[in-house]
């Protein structure tokens, strides 16, 4: 099994090198004042290089008017407080961010990263004394964002030539996916564009937002890591419509935990995960035709959690924690062609996988069955499945089979390969 690797999620690129430093402010002597822009990155710390200014200083009409600016700003002394303020920020696609922190609060780097839609942190430390600092965040967004944004607005005035090549690609696949006739044939035709267009990669991440981290990289280049693929997804489900989130967190594939992207999307007023990184290429077969499993596709928060964490306060309420009916498994709109199967036992998922071969000639099957503690073993499943088909055909048959288990239940891709 091919299953796609975790990707180390720069949290806006995990910059590591300095900006250029901006003008200082003019404050009362005998207070400690710092003036410092420094590119925040996943590992980094807050270093307060506090300096000590006795020289007299007249107050000018410039400093009034930024002491007001700063009076302005609502105080934060909480990780919700942070958040909602911050998150409105970032909604409204702020560029300058100014964070007013109070009561010795202060929010690690990696944590502010998780919040929002944006690639790249810069900040600028304005005021620093005793439980008080004052912060200017400058944020760069995701290339998906800005596109989604012109898409909606109109307005492609300030995307760059790059992102202009490729609104274009982004307009055409979108005008596409309308064309599908129900909301989660539309969520699954951008879901399997991504996957079709690109293959998962990863390199160096220092520095400024590489072009793999985002949608560029996706359908520019043809490869890119989790963030490029959930930059991906936002931009076109967005651009279609719905209601999509990004999710900063960290996911497990068995050989270790690191850090990880993915989306939300809303149906129906819930919400629900999509791992497209996670889903592309999981499974290969003999002749090197990789197969997605489809696992991470509106999957509930109950199924996730099996190898993905996240912090609960960064995602909407309406989070689903059990499948239903917008589950790629459980959906009504199950034709053989689109969407997977829920079957009640192994034996009944394998029956219908052999009922589908024999009568209509059906090469690949998903189905998912509730987990009996034995049908979660690869080597039993096999063995049934030949057994049941030796006492319903004489053919021969040449297949790979693939089961995998996660929390409550079990999932079988079944695939003829001749």
């Amino acid at each position: 099994m091919k299953k796609a690797m975790v990707c180390l999620v720069s949290l806006a690129a995990a910059a590591s090198v300095m900006s250029a430093s901006t003008g200082c402010v003019t404050i009362k002597p005998n207070t400690f004042f710092q003036s410092e822009s420094s590119v925040l990155s996943q590992n980094s710390e807050y270093s307060w290089d506090v300096s000590y200014s006795d020289d007299s200083m007249e107050e000018s009409s410039e400093e009034e008017s930024k002491d007001d600016f700063w009076d302005s700003v609502e105080p934060v002394d909480s990780v919700e407080s942070f958040y909602q303020y911050f998150k409105a920020c970032i909604d409204k696609r702020m560029e300058e961010v100014p964070v007013y922190f109070v009561n010795g609060f202060k929010m690690a780097h990696e944590e502010i990263l998780q919040m929002g839609d944006f690639a790249y942190i810069e900040s600028d430390t304005h005021f620093s004394y005793g439980d008080e600092r004052q912060i200017t965040y400058k944020i760069t967004y995701y290339p998906g964002t800005r596109i989604a944004d012109a898409y909606l607005s109109g307005d492609k005035s300030k995307l760059t030539e790059e992102e202009m090549t490729l609104y274009d690609k982004a307009v055409a696949v979108a005008e596409q996916a309308k064309q599908e006739p129900t909301q989660l044939r539309k969520e699954l035709y951008i879901h399997d564009y991504i996957m079709n267009s690109c293959e998962y990669y990863t390199g160096e991440m220092k520095g400024e937002v590489k072009r793999f981290c985002t949608a560029l990289g996706v359908f520019l280049d043809g490869k890119a890591n989790c963030q490029g693929y959930s930059d991906a997804f936002y931009m076109l489900g967005t651009m279609c419509g719905f209601k999509i989130g990004k999710v900063s967190g960290t996911a497990d594939d068995g050989s270790g935990s690191g850090g990880h992207s993915w989306n939300t999307i809303e149906l129906d007023g819930r919400t629900y995960f999509v791992d497209v990184t996670w889903d592309d290429e999981a499974v290969e077969t003999d002749e090197d035709i990789a197969y997605p499993l489809y696992i991470y596709f509106n999957v509930p928060a109950g199924i996730l959690k099996a190898n993905h964490e996240w912090n609960d306060l960064y995602v909407p309420e309406t989070i689903v924690q059990d499948i239903d009916t917008n589950y790629y498994y459980c959906t009504e709109e199950y034709d053989k062609t689109h969407f997977g199967q829920y079957m009640a036992t192994c034996d009944d998922a394998l029956y219908t996988i052999i009922n589908d071969i024999v009568n209509d000639g059906t090469k690949i099957h998903y189905k998912m069955i509730k987990n009996d503690g034995v049908s979660s073993d690869y080597t039993y499943v096999m063995e049934k499945f030949n057994t049941f088909w030796e006492s319903t055909t004489t053919s021969p048959i040449k297949y790979m089979i693939n089961v995998e288990t996660l929390e409550d239940y079990t999932f079988i891709f079944f695939c003829v390969t001749s």
